[in-house]
C-alpha cells in the first residue's frame, strides 16, 4: 500500500470514531478553602467555595485543577461521557 493510500485509510477510520476530545476522566469536587489570616469571611468560618477537577495519571500523583463556576457544567458533561 502506498503512503497516500495509508493516509486515506487512516483518515477514513478516524472519521468513524467519536470525538475523544469531549471525554474527560477524573472527579469533580467541591472544596472550601480558607486564608490563614486577614480575611473576615474565613475568620467567620465560611471560607471560599470552589470547584476542583481531580485527575489521576497512571504512575503519577493526583492533579487538582481549579475551575471557574461557568466551566462546571461543561466538565460535568465530559465526565458523564467518559462513564
Amino acid at each position: 500500500m502506498t503512503r497516500i493510500g495509508t493516509i486515506k485509510k487512516r483518515d477514513k477510520l478516524a472519521a468513524t470514531l467519536s470525538d475523544c476530545g469531549d471525554v474527560l476522566r477524573g472527579s469533580l469536587l467541591e472544596r472550601t478553602t480558607f486564608h490563614s489570616s486577614g480575611c473576615l469571611k474565613c475568620a467567620r468560618g465560611e471560607g471560599h467555595p470552589q470547584w476542583v477537577l481531580n485527575v489521576n495519571y497512571p504512575g503519577a500523583r493526583n492533579r487538582q485543577l481549579t475551575l471557574r463556576p461557568e466551566q462546571v457544567p461543561q466538565v460535568r458533561e465530559a465526565l458523564q461521557r467518559y462513564r
